[in-house]
């Protein structure tokens, strides 16, 4: 009885935190900047031909990763399933039959207490992944950059008034962008 009271205080003061946290003006032109950025990404790849693919959440199968974080795993339907950290099997598995997929991904990762502590890393974040079948790196470089250069565009003629709330001006980028090579 002890743990499950323990737990409901718990909850109650994550309730309580993420109140006073979303009724910060600044998260909520934050979320509104990232609301529209998500779309604009979305906009532009499905113009481009790319199927979104919905994220698998939890799995038999997800991405090792090569440094140590807490294993997020779960007994289901007889064996055990993982909440995935990574998209990185299934897009692959995806992609023989759709060809051109994103997904907005969410990860979870259960870092290390000394990494939690960096400021550094998320422990829970939404990354997108694209994958083309037959597409070569410098075709899926030349999409991104064109990705990057729509969303900003779109930012800067649509939603200037939250560009100027955080005090920022993007820059205007264009083609090709510098490429770092690791000879």
């Amino acid at each position: 009885m002890e743990t499950i009271n323990k737990n409901e205080e718990y909850v109650k003061e994550e309730i309580t935190r993420s109140m006073q946290h979303l009724s910060d003006k600044r998260v909520q032109h934050a979320i509104k900047v990232q609301s529209y950025i998500r779309s604009y990404v979305t906009d532009f790849l499905r113009e481009a031909g790319y199927i979104e693919i919905a994220p698998i959440i939890i799995s038999p199968l997800t991405d090792p990763l090569n440094h140590p974080v807490y294993d997020p795993k779960i007994h289901a339907y007889g064996g055990d399933m993982w909440i995935t950290q990574s998209m990185i099997f299934h897009k692959q598995i995806a992609v023989q039959e759709l060809k051109k997929i994103f997904i907005m991904s969410p990860n979870v990762r259960l870092e290390t207490e000394e990494k939690s502590k960096s400021g550094r890393h998320l422990y829970e974040f939404t990354q997108i992944d694209v994958e083309a079948l037959e597409k070569s790196r410098e075709e899926m470089m030349s999409l991104a950059e064109d990705m990057i250069i729509y969303t900003i565009s779109r930012m800067k003629k649509e939603h200037k008034e939250e560009l100027e709330y955080f005090h920022r001006t993007l820059p205007d980028y264009a083609k090709p962008f510098p490429v770092i090579t690791f000879e």
